[in-house]
């Protein structure tokens, strides 16, 4: 009888163990699809909420910047209204920086002499007139006897001239005698002005011919080289107890202030360059650019590189532009007004799109926009934007890294 009971327990808690598992199996799979239905559900939520998103050119989008004055301040963001302007077409060219070679000068003596002073370092300034180096020259003192001998001649026959005046007119000197004296006054007159000629060629001045009489015996052989401009000392080839002449080149000197750029002008692109166009200048290390003029392009095309050369000038008053830089330049061949023409750097990447932000109530909005021709600085805007409309024109980015980071928050 106790085997029976037995048996009758075992076979009723087995039962129950199978309905408990069943309905534990049940409301397991009832909960996964609910689950999955809901997340279905989001997933068509959240497409419907983005799906305005992609929109077209002019379209309003979401993700509203909101900056203080101080920020825009700080960061340097600028606004301006859209309007009109003129695309410049350009062409970017290579090109070095020379020295401006109607500014350079080879300073060599023109007289032979030793070097008593050198009064210049290489790399040092100069003006003009001054003082470079001091001579003693043999040639020059030689020069200097000659003329003060043809002087002192001169003022004897001027003299001896004037004294036969008196004697024939009173009779005592005959005729022939006076033409006689004024004959030696003209040949001593022709020896001074040939010896004042050839101090002159010398390199001295007017003044320093006629101080001649008062300079000191030992300053007859002093020869002074001078700077003929504004410039700097480049090269220096000369030193002190050396013996130099006239092929001898003792400094060169070049005025910084301007240089030239030569500007290497391809086969393609030579019937675009033209005198007068305006270039844009920059080299790697120099911050901003500078702006010249064309004022030569090369009417040849060298046979080796099979280009031409274009030249303009630069101010260099800075020193900024170093000869044997290299540059890139910019030349402007073509322009067109647009309707609404902003810089570059106001553009930027959405989603793939271009997009300018607007000022809207102290705030900034994106707006979808579609582009048109550029150039290194500015982009013209075909639509999306309206002429008087407030946008962001400088340090666009920063707003556009604002609103990503924006809505990476609210994510």
């Amino acid at each position: 009888m106790s085997n029976l009971i037995t048996g009758l327990q075992g076979r009723l808690m087995g039962r129950l163990g199978v309905g408990l598992l069943t309905g534990l199996l049940c409301g397991a799979f009832g909960m996964r699809l609910w689950m999955t239905r809901e997340t279905a559900h989001g997933r068509q939520s959240t497409q419907g909420d983005h799906s305005h998103e992609k929109g077209k050119p002019g379209e309003r989008e979401q993700g509203v910047v909101k900056l203080s004055p101080e920020t825009l301040k700080i960061n340097g963001i600028e606004v301006a209204e859209a309007g009109p302007g003129t695309l410049e077409r350009t062409i970017t060219l290579p090109g070095e920086v020379h020295l401006d070679a109607d500014r350079v000068a080879h300073i060599v003596p023109r007289v032979s002499g030793m070097v008593r002073e050198v009064l210049k370092k290489l790399g040092e300034p100069v003006k003009p007139g001054e003082v470079i180096a001091i001579l003693d020259s043999r040639e020059l003192a030689d020069a200097k006897a000659a003329d003060l001998a043809a002087a002192s001649r001169h003022e004897l026959a001027k003299a001896n001239l004037e004294r036969i005046q008196k004697l024939f007119e009173k009779k005592i000197a005959p005729e022939e005698e006076l033409l006689k004296a004024r004959q030696a006054l003209a040949e001593t007159d022709i020896d001074h002005r040939t010896a004042e000629a050839k101090l002159h060629a010398l390199g001295l001045t007017e003044q320093q011919v006629e101080s001649l009489h008062s300079e000191k015996d030992t300053d007859y052989s002093r020869y002074e080289i001078k700077a003929p401009f504004s410039g700097t000392v480049i090269e220096k080839h000369i030193t002190l107890g050396e013996v130099v002449n006239p092929d001898t080149t003792c400094f060169v000197l070049a005025d910084l202030s301007n240089v030239w750029i030569d500007v290497t002008v391809y086969g393609q692109d030579i019937i675009h360059v033209h005198v007068g166009q305006t270039a844009h200048v920059k080299a790697e290390g120099i911050d901003g650019d500078t702006t010249g003029k064309l004022f030569y392009v090369s009417s040849v095309i060298d046979e080796a590189t099979r280009t031409a050369t274009a030249r303009l000038v630069l101010d260099n008053v800075e020193g900024r532009w170093k000869p044997g830089l290299f540059v890139r330049a910019t030349v402007s061949v073509a322009s067109q007004a647009v309707a609404i023409l902003l810089p570059l750097g106001a553009v930027q990447t959405v989603e793939g799109q271009p997009t300018v932000y607007v000022e809207k109530s102290g705030a900034f909005e994106p707006r979808k926009v579609t582009v048109g021709d550029k150039n290194a600085t500015h982009i013209e805007i075909t639509s999306g934007l309206k002429p008087g409309e407030r946008v962001v024109v400088k340090n666009a980015f920063i707003v556009k890294s604002q609103g990503m980071k924006s809505e990476l928050g609210e994510e």
